[in-house]
């Protein structure tokens, strides 16, 4: 859009400027400010108010365009404005019966125009009253809003007056419905903020499920034990009492919530949490300078209070232990097996580190979790154990893991094959058991006891033993060659193969473990043996 000043009529002041000469271009708002004071300027010094005007093209120009067609636009739409006037005048006239000038003049005006009064109602009387109307609803929707904003005022300054809990918040829409987020200080949530905790309460007349003491302790216990690092997530909350939001100047969307000391303020989502918070005050007294994010709501009752806590847990997705186990750098037994992996990059590629299961055509063979377990089976080392095992004995045991998967590769009919990617991961799994957890979990037990039978382990705790590295009996894992892979070969069926599937099971896992053993010419420990005799009988 381009403001221009047009000369109206030739006129002769320093030179000859011609009707409808461009006299100048503006591009910008401050531009065209300073091109009216010069159009006006330009008037006074040649007497004549008419002699230019300003006027916005849609086209470019320069200035000595020649354009008389922005002059006969211009012309037209005063023409068009002062008979809208016209109309208006004669209509509040008409309306009120007092005097206007304008109208009084009417006919003047009309024979100048060229138009009867008929012509003039025609043309314009229909647009003049919608606009009127128009102008009407606003002024009316100004006084509502005014009188809205005194209303609010006077709720927020009754709510003032009376004890009320006071904080910063931000206001937002959901659901057609304000609600506010606040930041509160751990003292106050502790104080202020209940559920429903009494046990004789019945489940249908409650908004929240019975609390867990014992997750509560869990949570307490990290935030302690992470003083400088941990995060709690925001907590949802409903008031029973209207509240009063007071908007900042100028930021409608940020203000003070006022709280009424009298309302009911209960968690809707989140009472571990804050439950564990007030926990946690107790053996941290400086966390009484932190805040906890807090949702709130007005409270519509019991039901309103029950669907919020069902929608927000309906719709929450666990993530798969195997995401979980990756990202808890926290947790040393999976830091080790992170450490584990990294010294052997051609098993990493196949582990799934997303899923608990890898999809049917993933690259993938194992997920995270199925990889862990194998490693507690073969080695005792376990999230209970490794804090008990010096960093010596650790190094070793990271060989040995090491060195049994490479004799898998050596002795294990198409284990390196399948490895390598020689053979593709959706292929291993739909004709071949070495792919599949059952089969992996088996080869921990299997190596436990073909490598250690008999030898000394170093007992951790009553239920768990950790081996020693140094006393390993290669020789056993040549008889591996006689292995077959085949799911359809008969030394699976009913352990890790039932009509033709893969089964994971207790039973399915120890069984197989007892077949890789008398393949290996080695006895069976008594539970191996319990379970293998269970699954012969049924054969």
């Amino acid at each position: 859009m381009y403001d221009v000043v047009i000369a109206r009529e030739a006129c002769f002041l320093d030179k000859s400027i011609s009707r409808g000469e461009v006299v100048s271009v503006h591009r910008d708002m401050v531009a065209a400010m300073s091109a009216r004071d010069k159009l006006n300027k330009r008037k006074r010094a040649i007497h004549s108010e008419s002699a230019f005007i300003a006027v916005h093209s849609e086209n470019a120009l320069r200035k000595g365009d020649i354009v008389e067609q922005l002059i006969e636009d211009y012309d037209r739409e005063q023409r068009r404005a002062f008979c809208k006037r016209l109309m208006a005048a004669i209509l509040s006239m008409e309306l009120t019966g007092k005097p206007d000038r304008l109208a009084d003049d009417a006919g003047f005006y009309l024979q100048q125009e060229g138009l009867t009064l008929d012509e003039l109602r025609e043309r314009y009387e229909q647009e003049v009253r919608e606009e009127h109307q128009e102008h009407v609803l606003q002024q009316q929707e100004a006084a509502h809003l005014r009188a809205r904003g005194y209303e609010a005022q006077k709720a927020i300054d009754m709510i003032r007056n009376e004890p009320c809990f006071s904080v910063p918040a931000v206001r937002g829409v959901q659901a057609r419905g304000e609600f506010y987020l606040a930041q509160i200080p751990y003292p106050i949530l502790a104080k202020l903020f209940v559920f429903d905790e009494e046990e004789a309460v019945p489940a249908e007349l409650r908004a929240q499920r019975a609390l867990n003491k014992k997750r509560a302790e869990d949570i307490s216990e990290y935030m302690l034990a992470n003083r400088d690092e941990y995060v709690l997530p925001a907590l949802t909350a409903s008031v029973d009492i209207a509240m009063a939001f007071e908007p900042f100047e100028g930021i409608p969307q940020l203000g003070m919530l006022h709280i009424p000391m009298s309302a009911t303020m209960l968690i809707n989502d989140g009472q571990h949490r804050r439950y564990a918070i007030e926990l946690a005050l107790k053996g941290d007294t400086t966390l009484q300078n932190e805040t906890a994010p807090v949702q709130i709501h007005f409270d519509q009752g019991l039901k309103r209070s029950q669907q919020i806590f069902a929608d927000i847990n309906s719709k929450a997705v666990k993530p798969s232990s195997a995401i979980n186990a990756l990202y808890d750098h926290r947790n040393p037994y999976n830091a080790w097996i992170q450490k584990l992996l990294n010294g052997m990059p051609n098993i990493k590629k196949r582990i799934d580190f997303e899923n608990a299961t890898p999809g049917q055509r993933s690259y993938k063979l194992w997920s995270l979790v199925a990889f862990k377990k194998f490693v507690t089976l073969l080695t005792g080392v376990s999230e209970r154990t490794i804090g008990l095992v010096d960093e010596t004995r650790l190094h070793g045991i990271e060989g040995l893991v090491r060195q049994f998967l490479e004799e898998c590769g050596k002795h294990l009919p198409q284990w390196a094959h399948m490895i390598s990617g020689g053979i593709p991961a959706a292929d291993v799994r739909e004709v071949m058991v070495i792919g599949h957890a059952v089969f992996l979990e088996a080869l921990g037990i299997f190596g436990r006891e073909a490598l250690f039978a008999g030898t000394y382990l170093t007992p951790i705790d009553r239920d768990a033993k950790v081996i020693d590295p140094s006393r390993a009996r290669w020789h056993s894992m040549q008889r591996l060659a006689a292995v077959e892979t085949s799911k359809g070969d008969a030394m699976w069926e009913n352990r890790c193969v039932v009509l033709g599937k893969m089964q994971k099971t207790t039973d399915g896992t120890k069984s197989t473990a007892a077949t890789l053993l008398k393949i290996a010419g080695l006895s069976l420990p008594e539970d191996l043996a319990a379970v293998n005799a269970r699954v012969e009988a049924s054969q």
